[in-house]
């Protein structure tokens, strides 16, 4: 009997399956791999060199030249918060809303009794006149 009738007459559940060489070729897919990385590595070191010159730059340089510090705004969060208060004050004083600093934000909370009747969602109209105070503030 060969080695092939007696795998035949096995009863496993499962054909035999032919037993593959190993490809000697399967080094080249890594090595391909490998150097399709080093080659984007180097177009992306090349795209931040500038060419006239020779020399790299920085990238935070980049940055800092597309940001002028003359846009932003520089008012201290106090400052708005104590002239909210100063427009408001009657608001505040009669309890419909209140207003806090919270790190760099300054917020201003409603009493929801003031701005809905209950079950309805329309605003009222003292509450649009509040809310246009705020928006004028």
């Amino acid at each position: 009997m060969s080695l092939d009738q007696t795998n035949n007459t096995d009863n496993s559940l499962y054909p035999k399956q032919k037993i593959e060489d190993e490809d000697d070729d399967s080094w080249q897919v890594s090595y391909l791999d490998i150097i399709t990385i080093l080659l984007g590595f180097l177009i992306i070191l090349l795209s931040f060199s500038d060419l006239n010159n020779g020399e790299p730059f920085s990238v935070s340089e980049l940055f800092k030249s597309s940001i002028n510090e003359s846009e932003f705004i520089t008012t201290p969060i106090d400052n708005i918060k104590e002239e909210l208060e100063s427009l408001l004050e009657p608001e505040i004083q009669q309890g419909k809303l209140e207003i806090f600093r919270e790190l760099n934000d300054v917020r201003i909370r409603f009493k929801s009794d003031d701005l809905y009747n209950s079950g309805k969602a329309e605003l009222e109209d003292e509450a649009s006149i509040i809310l246009n105070r705020v928006l004028e503030a």
